[in-house]
């Protein structure tokens, strides 16, 4: 950073966003329609615009799934094996990721990728008003911010949106002949015009890595000295947390297809992407990247103790002070439009509150009775939720941390998750109860992607330990592990990310990443018999392939013949 002075882009008289792609308009900024002389100079504008960032992320839709980003987490979850749903009368998500029905072109699948558009062009209009050769520390925070939720937009739109190999024929097919595999989604900076925009294809895989790391390794330098004020705003930890995430997934991929590191490494000297170069040779080096950044992004973090996981008015809704174990989150105020009776989080997911549709109308959110029965009961997160042999006996309601009475207590269904509070744990006014912070990334997930990571990188036995240390010293004291190979070190990190990571919206990444199988039907299953879908393994799950809706493809000529195969409706005959 030159000089580090106050300084503001002024090349135009308004300031343009074409990252709405296509499919909207371009967005005049500032909002106050002030021109760049009048705010050059002016931090406290461009403060404002970052502030749009994360409010960005409570944009709602028009269906009822939709209570923003938060909405998208509880979506990917319910993707998996993991999320069960007791009664699905008023489950939002049952009919499209439950019963795996309307997955095209629909409107969950319109607000979500809407909601990604909208966040990018928040992000694109900061970058847009900020001189990276001239910068204050602030400035340099708030670039770094954009480029941090621009970088995390597009992850999450690479591992959503790229078709990946499902077994069932018609649609593989149909992506070979549409030649989609490896297609991620197009790429819309500060610098793209509208004209650019209405014919922009989808970035190949190797150039959405090569642009999402160019972000956080800008990121990182940006945010070298910035102190967030809020959970809502990014560190450098998180920066080197995304990249952890990015070069695990890298990995991941260049391992099982060699090909694909060939493709990419043919790149490296393209002179036409002035993209950062990924740098590597292997899949190893890529793992020992993901290694080192999910290091560097425990700094000043230690997990959750038992007591601020429980915690009835804090558990899970406030970003905790004393472990500082959360690295990055959302944060609802008790003003903001995200506060809502229904339509939201705590809504939605809270077993406790007396409005919104999970105590009130049976839409609880249980865990696995597969992955639950495997927990074993010297780990204290099983208490997270409801022992089967515990439900409806008032004898073992001490033994949960809850704001209900013992009368409400034992009416839930087994398997009931407890993980998310209320607000000060007031289970009866939503608008106290609603206005929550929400975890995006926290420490846990961290060393685990470092001990996965280092035993691809370096041996099993280290991967091991590292696992070992961690469940052993924050989870459960009595944990043994005796995998011996890659592939038992990989299933049992992925089985612990399953319990650690319940509701946050992560684990359909991993799913899709090592190619899981999708497991709901089994004897003893607890999954509603219409949600009751196996996938084969080692293929991706047919519904965890996005649809891109025709909110963008209608505007955006060069999708039309690149869409992902309609996943709605398939048979299970058809693996």
């Amino acid at each position: 950073m030159k000089d580090m002075k106050t300084t503001i882009k002024n090349t135009a008289l308004i300031i343009f966003s074409a990252a709405f792609f296509s499919s909207c308009l371009q967005e005049a900024l500032p909002s106050s329609g002030a021109i760049a002389e009048q705010i050059q100079g002016d931090a406290s504008s461009v403060r404002a615009q970052v502030n749009s960032i994360p409010a960005a992320m409570f944009r709602f839709g028009s269906s009822y799934a939709s209570c923003g980003y938060p909405g998208i987490m509880l979506m990917r979850d319910a993707m998996t094996a993991d999320f069960p749903v007791y009664d699905n009368t008023y489950d939002y998500y049952g009919y499209y990721v439950g019963a795996t029905q309307y997955l095209g072109d629909y409107d969950v699948q319109s607000d979500q990728w809407t909601l990604y558009v909208k966040l990018i062009a928040s992000c694109n209009n900061v970058i847009s008003m900020c001189d990276p050769d001239n910068l204050t520390e602030s400035l340099a925070g708030f670039l770094g911010n954009a480029l941090t939720y621009r970088a995390f937009a597009y992850l999450d739109m690479t591992r959503m949106y790229e078709y990946r190999k499902t077994g069932v024929t018609s649609l593989d097919s149909r992506a070979q002949e549409n030649k989609i595999y490896g297609l991620t989604v197009p790429i819309v900076t500060e610098k793209t015009t509208l004209t650019e925009s209405r014919n922009n294809p989808r970035a190949e895989f190797w150039k959405m890595y090569r642009f999402i790391l160019t972000d956080l390794n800008d990121a990182v330098d940006y945010l070298s000295s910035y102190k967030p004020s809020e959970i809502i705003y990014a560190d450098a930890t998180v920066a080197h947390g995304l990249l952890a995430r990015l070069w695990l997934e890298i990995g991941t991929r260049f391992d099982n297809y060699p090909s694909d590191l060939a493709e990419a490494l043919s790149h490296e000297g393209d002179p036409n992407v002035t993209y950062d170069k990924l740098g590597i040779n292997s899949a190893k080096e890529a793992f020992a990247k993901a290694a080192e950044h999910a290091k560097l992004a425990q700094v000043g973090h230690s997990p959750l103790t038992q007591d601020e996981w429980m915690n009835p008015e804090t558990g899970f809704n406030t970003a905790p002070k004393t472990s500082s174990a959360w690295l990055w989150g959302m944060s609802i105020g008790t003003d903001d439009s995200a506060v809502h009776s229904w339509k939201s989080w705590i809504p939605e997911i809270s077993p406790e509150v007396s409005y919104g549709v999970v105590f009130p109308l049976n839409a609880y959110r249980i865990i696995d009775a597969r992955l639950y029965s495997g927990i074993p009961d010297s780990d204290w997160r099983k208490l997270t939720w409801i022992n089967p042999d515990d439900a409806g006996k008032e004898s073992a309601y001490s033994k949960y941390k809850t704001n209900l009475s013992t009368e409400a207590w034992v009416t839930i269904p087994a398997y009931t998750g407890f993980k998310f509070r209320p607000a000060q744990g007031d289970i009866d006014t939503y608008t106290t109860g609603t206005a929550v912070s929400i975890p995006l990334m926290r420490v846990e997930e961290m060393m685990l992607i470092e001990a996965e990571a280092l035993g691809r990188s370096v041996d099993v036995g280290t991967g091991k330990s590292a696992l070992i240390d961690f469940v052993k010293t924050y989870r459960d004291p009595d944990y043994t592990f005796g995998g011996a190979t890659v592939s038992d070190l990989v299933d049992e990190i992925f089985r612990q990310k399953r319990i650690e990571l319940w509701g946050e919206g992560i684990i359909m990444f991993e799913y899709k990443r090592l190619q899981k199988a999708v497991i709901r039907k089994y004897s003893g299953t607890n999954f509603l018999q219409s949600h009751q879908l196996n996938s084969p393994d080692d293929v991706v799950a047919r519904w965890l392939n996005f649809y891109i809706t025709s909110s963008e493809y209608q505007y955006n000529n060069a999708l039309r013949n690149t869409l992902n195969p309609d996943p709605s409706f398939v048979s299970d005959y058809e693996y």
